[in-house]
């Protein structure tokens, strides 16, 4: 797996990978849809937030978004697919941080 900056042409993926992560929980269709929008990842976010992306064969496998605001930063996102969970995915993007 490597670790690097997620491009503006994830969005869709990314987006996609949140919704997968979430509904892993088996949380009802009627929150799913309820967060719709706050698990998705735009085009804009990529390029004003660092999102750092976890890929294994070109394939993004986990993502973390961090807000920077003047005192500290704020973990905005942190999905793993269903299939990776456990594997220490998280904790690697987490870790990009202080890069």
């Amino acid at each position: 797996m490597k670790i690097r900056g997620a491009l503006t042409t994830e969005a869709e993926s990314l987006s996609a990978l949140a919704v997968e992560s979430e509904a892993y929980w088996g949380y009802s269709i009627e929150d799913m849809a309820r967060w719709r929008d706050q698990l998705t990842i735009t085009d804009a976010d990529i390029v004003d937030q660092p999102i750092w992306a976890g890929v294994a064969d070109r394939e993004v496998i986990g993502f973390c978004v961090l807000v920077p605001f003047a005192e500290a930063w704020e973990l905005a996102h942190l999905w793993v697919a269903p299939r990776f969970m456990g594997q220490g995915i998280g904790k690697a993007c987490w870790r990009m941080r202080s890069m």
